[in-house]
């Protein structure tokens, strides 16, 4: 009879445990509702500067976060949370969920503000040399689709798929007469939504590529 309690105990605890676990994008729409609900109960519409708007927002959204992160495994595999990005993935979200308020947050002016520094900011992404990575590969195939990306071998014969996202030095290199030739190439591992595994995984990103 024990063993039947431990059992039917310890299966629920798992089944809770996994039920619980949700994925990045989940936790993100849920902090984009909880800092709705926020900004709807609060006073955050009765500040009256841009800069006191944006810390009553932010408050709202880390209360948040405190919250929904423990919901997740991939925020305690991930623990370091840019959150200026956090918030503008967030605010994307709001903008879905409860965009006239959101938007009535803010006055003409300020909601120009608003969305030209973040044109501004995810314009293109930023490298910063310690996570820059590299692989002596070679070149095999291209491919030009919504999101360009590059195919190499390395010395082991494993393939390896190179996202473009960004400008990149060596762009003039690559071309079909170039390919079986060996390149030194620099990349940066970003994690980016996969929609065919409904999951973030980490992709590389071409940040240069040299022909030796």
């Amino acid at each position: 009879m024990n063993r039947l309690l431990f059992f039917v105990f310890f299966t629920s605890s798992i089944f809770i445990g996994s039920a619980q676990d949700k994925t990045k994008d989940e936790i993100l729409q849920l902090i984009a509702d909880d800092t709705c609900k926020c900004i709807a109960t609060s006073d955050v519409k009765a500040k009256k500067t841009m800069k006191e708007k944006e810390l009553a927002l932010g408050v709202c959204l880390i209360k948040s976060y405190g919250v929904r992160k423990k919901e997740s495994s991939y925020f305690k595999k991930n623990p370091q949370v840019d959150f200026e990005a956090l918030g503008e993935e967030v605010g994307v979200l709001m903008v879905g969920t409860c965009g006239e308020d959101f938007m009535a947050l803010f006055n003409e002016e300020e909601l120009g503000e608003y969305i030209e520094d973040y044109a501004d900011d995810s314009s293109q992404l930023s490298y910063t040399r310690g996570n820059v990575l590299s692989l002596d590969v070679t070149l095999v195939s291209m491919e030009n689709n919504i999101v360009s990306s590059i195919t190499m071998t390395d010395d082991f014969d494993k393939s390896h798929t190179f996202v473009i996202i960004n400008e990149f030095d060596g762009a003039n290199q690559l071309k079909k007469s170039n390919f079986g030739k060996q390149f030194y190439v620099e990349y940066q591992e970003l994690d980016i939504y996969d929609l065919s595994e409904k999951r973030y995984v980490k992709k590389k990103v071409l940040k240069s590529i040299n022909k030796q």
